[in-house]
């Protein structure tokens, strides 16, 4: 394996996950010649790697960098959505008005969401588990997701998370995932420069 930062070779793996909604197995590597990180990618019958911002700080972040806000998250799912041929719709209420979501796909318009996605960054995640559920009961969708704050978190979200869906939440369990910003934010900015080809591909252009 190789860095994409510097070309060198000398490598060490972080740490490894699946995300199996999506079908790929991700590897965390750390380069100790330049201090870049970067994500490899593998499932679907395709590999690919994906920069995780080179020269990295203790906090995992490059000096000065800010994680994005919960609207630019929100925009970020909004547009992937739309270039992936979805209807993206945000501050969608239920149709009870209970809750509202941060975003949600359809496939076309009129139709219910297949897909609901909830920002949490402040770690409050019974109340984002609630709206999700909720969606789920509203619409069944086919998919909910839960955004949290960084990598680390995500793994504490998973464990945090893992007893409700034994007890309240256990309705969605099979349909939930945790993704860390970190990842939801790297899959954009590289999906970002073929915007336009893959809205053509999914024929909304």
């Amino acid at each position: 394996m190789k860095c994409p930062h510097c070309g060198s070779e000398n490598v060490e793996k972080v740490r490894e996950w699946d995300m199996p909604r999506m079908g790929y197995h991700v590897v965390h590597y750390a380069c100790r010649n330049c201090g870049g990180r970067f994500n490899h990618y593998a499932g679907r019958g395709r590999e690919f790697v994906l920069r995780v911002k080179a020269a990295r700080g203790r906090a995992g972040r490059p000096p000065g960098e800010t994680r994005p806000s919960h609207d630019e998250l929100v925009r970020e799912l909004l547009e992937l959505g739309e270039w992936l041929g979805f209807v993206a719709g945000r501050e969608e209420p239920t149709p009870d008005g209970l809750y509202r979501l941060d975003v949600v796909w359809r496939d076309a318009e009129g139709h219910a969401p297949l897909k609901a996605f909830e920002v949490e960054l402040s770690g409050e995640v019974d109340k984002a588990l609630a709206r999700l559920a909720h969606a789920y009961d509203m619409w069944r969708c086919e998919q909910l997701w839960l955004i949290v704050s960084d990598e680390a978190r995500a793994e504490r979200a998973l464990r945090l998370v893992e007893p409700r869906l034994r007890g309240s939440f256990a309705r969605i369990k099979s349909r939930l995932g945790v993704l860390g910003w970190e990842d939801l934010h790297g899959l954009y900015a590289a999906l970002r420069q073929h915007a336009r080809l893959l809205a053509r591909l999914a024929g909304r252009l």
